[in-house]
């Protein structure tokens, strides 16, 4: 292929992906996110319930200012969010809103979801999580 050629295929790339309706293919950072167990949330005192946590980097580097989602891993319903750091943590403090604690988290377990963005890919990770029943 002559160089005129390889010019005319590059400049028809974006082209061709604007008449299909597809989108040019953007490489996204890899990331990992760490989620933490979490401490025993008692149902009979609310107030001294768990923290969520997890980690969120990228090339071992703390992503700072991002969001992570924390999910029931049993059915997916959504307990918060939290932002990371600077030392890339996410905390979800459960005493700031009880109610939202003892309904949907009957598992064992949690997911911190990073949803991704433009520059980093989606993560994910599961910890455990314990709920003293009354």
């Amino acid at each position: 292929m002559n160089e005129r050629a390889v010019k005319l295929l590059v400049a028809a790339i974006p082209l061709a992906a604007l008449l299909t309706g597809c989108e040019p293919i953007v490489a996204c950072k890899p990331t990992k996110t760490e989620a933490k167990d979490a401490a025993v949330a008692e149902v009979r005192r609310p107030l001294d319930s768990a923290v969520l946590e997890a980690r969120l980097t990228s090339g071992g580097h703390a992503l700072r200012s991002e969001t992570i989602e924390f999910i029931v891993d049993d059915n997916g319903a959504h307990i918060g969010e939290a932002t990371t750091t600077a030392t890339g943590i996410a905390r979800l403090d459960l005493k700031r809103d009880p109610t939202s604690l003892i309904d949907p988290v009957r598992g064992g377990r949690y997911r911190a979801v990073f949803h991704g963005d433009v520059e980093y890919c989606r993560s994910q990770d599961a910890a455990a999580f314990r709920l003293a029943r009354a």
